[in-house]
């Protein structure tokens, strides 16, 4: 990139391709997969809260990595008696 005398920033042609296919590419993710983006961000607040489910981010590979407990989640049911 070079300044040019007026203050106006002059792009070499690499940057500017470079720039451009950039641009494709996330509004056409944007098109594609908002929706699908949608709900897997809900998956993951969702899996955020369970308790025994851990989770570390690794902003270096773009990902969200969640531990789940080697053993089964008891569920406890609380029925109600019938007298």
């Amino acid at each position: 990139m070079e300044r040019a005398n007026e203050g106006r920033v002059v792009y070499s042609e690499l940057e500017l391709i470079n720039n451009s296919i950039q641009y494709c590419v996330v509004k056409t993710r944007d098109i594609l997969f908002k929706e699908y983006d949608a709900v897997l961000n809900n998956k993951i607040k969702e899996l955020k809260n369970i308790e025994g489910v851990s989770h570390y981010e690794d902003d270096k590979h773009d990902q969200i990595v969640f531990i789940l407990p080697l053993t089964p989640q008891q569920t406890k049911i609380s029925f109600p008696d019938s007298s």
